[in-house]
């Protein structure tokens, strides 16, 4: 019987269960769950894994037909500068070999997990965020006690006239400040996402332009 495609649910932080769950949109977004606040990122579109997989492959086949040259020389014309071709088609083929497992570990993984966007979530006990590493799901944790505050600046001038671009920023009592680039069609999402955070973390909140 085939094995459900169904994405594992993430581990307990505190007294709360993170479960990944596909997003309606592929944009950023904020989601409310039993308490928890979930800031789903943006993915990348279909196209572009599609394009990632096919361009490593690509080179893999590159670096095959760079390796073949070389061979078929050696052979046909039995040059004396053999060492150098030798030199030459491992190179070419140590590329194939690089790129052709690159561009299946890709594809596997994509097979496997689709499009996965990072979540980070709130709740009273601090942040975490998910994303999907080299093999499987990973999360990076920050408990309350150690956030200071919330800020918020607005990115002017930007490329997009018809987005709003701000950065988020996680300040903590020790170590350098947290950054997520939140973008959005919605002008008041990236300070309904810093709002919200700061509320469910009892940290000031410190909004610029």
């Amino acid at each position: 019987m085939r094995r459900s495609r169904e994405l594992p649910r993430m581990h307990e932080f505190g007294p709360s269960v993170l479960g990944y769950a596909s997003p309606r949109k592929a944009g950023l977004a904020l989601e409310e769950r039993d308490g928890q606040a979930v800031v789903t990122f943006p993915v990348a579109p279909k196209w572009v894994y599609v394009l990632s997989i096919a361009s490593q492959l690509f080179v893999c086949l590159a670096n095959l037909g760079g390796a073949a040259l070389p061979v078929v020389f050696l052979f046909r014309f039995r040059p004396p500068f053999v060492s150098s071709l030798v030199y030459a088609i491992f190179s070419w083929a140590f590329g194939a070999l690089f790129w052709g497992s690159m561009g299946l570990h890709s594809w596997l993984m994509y097979r496997r997990w689709g499009r996965v966007p990072r979540e980070l979530t709130a709740d009273e006990n601090g942040l975490v965020l998910s994303w999907l590493g080299w093999r499987r799901m990973r999360e990076r944790r920050w408990p309350a006690d150690e956030i200071s505050g919330i800020d918020l600046r607005v990115i002017r001038g930007h490329l997009n006239p018809w987005r709003t671009v701000a950065i988020l920023y996680v300040r903590r009592r020790k170590g350098m400040a947290r950054r997520f680039r939140l973008s959005s069609a919605d002008p008041e999402l990236p300070h309904r996402i810093a709002r919200r955070l700061s509320e469910i973390l009892g940290r000031p909140l410190n909004c610029r332009s």
